[in-house]
Parts: C-alpha cells; sequence; structure tokens
C-alpha cells in the first residue's frame, strides 16, 4: 500500500533534511511525533461516554499535564482556509454563554403539552452538551498535533545534524536553513491563503 505523504506530513510525522554524522551525505527521514500524554487523552475520551459535562473536562484538561495543549500556537488547522491568526490561547467555556444557549434550545421547543416540553428541552440540553464535549475533543485533537509540532520545532533547531524541516507554520511563514557557510535555504509558504 502506498503512503499519502500530504496525509501524514506534519499531521503524524515530520519530515526532516538531516547531515550523516561525521559525513557530508544528505538524507530526507519521516519521524513519527509522540505525544506524550496518549493515556490522559484516551482518558478524556471516556469522559464523553461516561457523561461528564464539558466544565469536568475542562477542568481535567486545564489542572493536569494535558494543560500544554491550551497554550498559543503557530500553526495552520486547515490549509485550505484563512489562517485566522494560529491558535490563540484556548479559553474556557463561558458557562453563562453554555446556559443562555441551553435556554435558547428551549424557548424554541413549541410543544404543547408541559410534560412532554421539559421532555424536549432535557432532550435539547443533553444533545448540546454531547455536541459542546465533543467539540473540545476534537479541538484538543488539532491543538494536540500543534504542540507535538512545536516541541519537534524547538529541539530540531537545536540539532545541529538536522539542516530543515517540514512545518506548518500560519500565514506567511519562510523559515530559513543554513546548509553550510555560505548556503541556506528557504520555504516559502502562505498555509491559509490570506484573510477571510
Amino acid at each position: 500500500m502506498a503512503i499519502d505523504y500530504d496525509d501524514i506530513i506534519n499531521t503524524t510525522h515530520i519530515c526532516i533534511l538531516k547531515r550523516e554524522k561525521n559525513s557530508e551525505r544528505l538524507y530526507v527521514e519521516l519521524i513519527e511525533l509522540k505525544f506524550p500524554f496518549e493515556g490522559l487523552m484516551a482518558e478524556l475520551k471516556l469522559m464523553v461516554i461516561n457523561n461528564k459535562d464539558v466544565f469536568e473536562m475542562e477542568r481535567f484538561v486545564t489542572n493536569g499535564s494535558l494543560s500544554c495543549l491550551l497554550g498559543k500556537f503557530d500553526y495552520c488547522f486547515y490549509l485550505n482556509e484563512a489562517w485566522r491568526y494560529g491558535i490563540e490561547k484556548y479559553n474556557a467555556i463561558d458557562y453563562n454563554a453554555y446556559l443562555a444557549a441551553t435556554n435558547e434550545i428551549a424557548s424554541k421547543i413549541q410543544i404543547a403539552n408541559g410534560s412532554e416540553r421539559l421532555k424536549a428541552i432535557e432532550k435539547a440540553k443533553e444533545n448540546y452538551c454531547t455536541m459542546r464535549k465533543q467539540w473540545f475533543c476534537n479541538h484538543l485533537k488539532l491543538r494536540r498535533t500543534a504542540y507535538m509540532l512545536a516541541v519537534a520545532y524547538e529541539a530540531y533547531i537545536k540539532d545541529p545534524e538536522i539542516l530543515a524541516f517540514s512545518h506548518r507554520r500560519k500565514g506567511w511563514t519562510s523559515p530559513s536553513f543554513k546548509l553550510g557557510d555560505d548556503f541556506a535555504i528557504s520555504y516559502p509558504s502562505n498555509f491559509g491563503f490570506g484573510l477571510r
């Protein structure tokens, strides 16, 4: 089976140009990205199934090792959309906005029978809560990729054997890599091709 490099580079793997130690030989290598807290991500996914609310999930992330995913990242989520200024620092879900949304859902339900109306309201709130939890997990999954790439960039910049690496930084980014005393390469990119 052929590998689709478009699907894995800067998603599950990073591509590097490396100089062989004590040699002038250069080679390209795909390195799998590793996330040190996979067990905690699996635990978070179980919270969706086990009917934990999104606020409990946020506390789990904020107060533990997964808080590394809540920072700001220079990463383009979607290559076919405007880059939206990278990934901003995560802001917790506003409880008042959550209540307003569930009340808005409730006000739109027009069922004559009072008990049926209450059941419909509760069902609408439950659906909304499930949607928010799924969104939160999916959002953290994207942040996980951004975090792994940021950690890799930092390590590879310090490694003298790594001459260049793939990236998914936002907007007009042109990382420059020095290949020798008088030769450098640059990969101009416009991931997220402009503003909306």
